[in-house]
């Protein structure tokens, strides 16, 4: 397939992270921010109040320089301008979050919230295996929108639920502890 640049072995690595439907070099950049983020000093005000500036700009920048040159910044239109918008405003969102959290009663009101999010393999593999039991309950029947519905919000209360006793007894998610036990270094 001597399709864009005349070789298979171009023309894979410049689908896979340029051209594709997911090009590797925009999906690069939020894990990037990501670890940028998460590598600074996030308790410090300082830190929120740049990450909300700098958030908002590279926002504003992706959508609004979008607008004005009639670029493309729609959801998963993988350009350059909603990698721009999409990820600043992420930034900006995780700092405003924090920025809020820093009044005690509202960390205590979120503090569920982020237990759940601080176990998603434990809360996912939970779901999937509950899912899956109630898929194989009635695999002739099918299952309902109503039973649909009540899965949903027993996932949703039932999980953070789960989660908020899980850390508040026994800290990190099972799963998590796992992972980070199978990731250890073997001594020497």
């Amino acid at each position: 397939p001597r399709l864009l640049t005349g070789s298979i072995w171009l023309y894979l690595p410049a689908e896979w992270f340029v051209t594709g439907y997911y090009p590797g070099l925009l999906w690069l950049a939020y894990p990037l921010a990501g670890l940028v983020l998460a590598r600074s000093d996030l308790r410090s005000s300082r830190t929120q109040v740049v990450a909300l500036v700098c958030g908002a700009a590279a926002s504003a920048v992706g959508y609004g320089g979008a607008l004005l040159l009639g670029e493309d910044a729609s959801a998963h239109s993988d350009t350059l301008w909603e990698g721009l918008g999409a990820g600043g405003l992420a930034v900006a969102a995780i700092a405003v979050l924090l920025l809020v959290t820093r009044a005690r009663p509202v960390a205590l009101a979120l503090y569920p919230l982020g237990a759940a999010g601080s176990m998603p393999l434990s809360l996912y593999t939970g779901q999937i295996l509950a899912i899956t039991a109630m898929r194989e309950s009635a695999p002739a029947l099918g299952v309902t929108d109503q039973q649909q519905a009540t899965l949903l919000v027993v996932l949703l209360v039932g999980g953070v639920a789960a989660a908020t006793a899980w850390r508040l007894l026994l800290g990190k998610g099972p799963l998590e502890r796992a992972m980070a036990f199978a990731s250890r270094r073997p001594p020497r």
